[in-house]
């Protein structure tokens, strides 16, 4: 019976590893875990302000359940996104408006809503809205 030694970098036990890596890798692409998300809000500045007292921020959702918004909230800060709601009254009663970050520019904004939007199916509605914090 012939034997072979094993010469060089690559055997049989480094091929099973990089496979077990690129089918990871493979599988948090398909899931929409993305190496390009750079900050807790998903790309670009999390928390800033023009000096007129403006920001962008990206409204994911609206509800009038404060369970289900703090369960969106709680999932989107999971994703690493810089989630948040606000209460505000309307002829409905209450309601809850789910949003993420607070951007300088509506570039950055636009960003992150469109990583969203990918990520999250049921959140294709979202959108970018100019916010005055006086």
């Amino acid at each position: 019976m012939k034997t072979y030694k094993q010469n060089g970098f690559v055997n049989l036990t480094t091929l099973i590893f990089l496979g077990i890596v690129a089918a990871g890798i493979g599988f948090m692409y398909y899931k929409g875990y993305r190496v390009d998300v750079t900050t807790r809000s998903g790309a670009g500045a999390g928390s800033a302000e023009n000096p007129d007292g403006f920001y962008y921020t990206v409204q994911v959702s609206v509800t009038p359940n404060e369970a289900n918004a703090i369960g969106l909230v709680n999932d989107l800060e999971d994703d690493g996104y810089d989630a948040y709601y606000d209460t505000y009254e309307s002829e409905m009663g209450r309601q809850y408006k789910i949003r993420v970050g607070q951007y300088a520019d509506k570039q950055s904004a636009a960003a992150v809503r469109s990583q969203v939007r990918e990520r999250y199916q049921s959140l294709k509605d979202s959108f970018v809205k100019l916010i005055n914090n006086d």
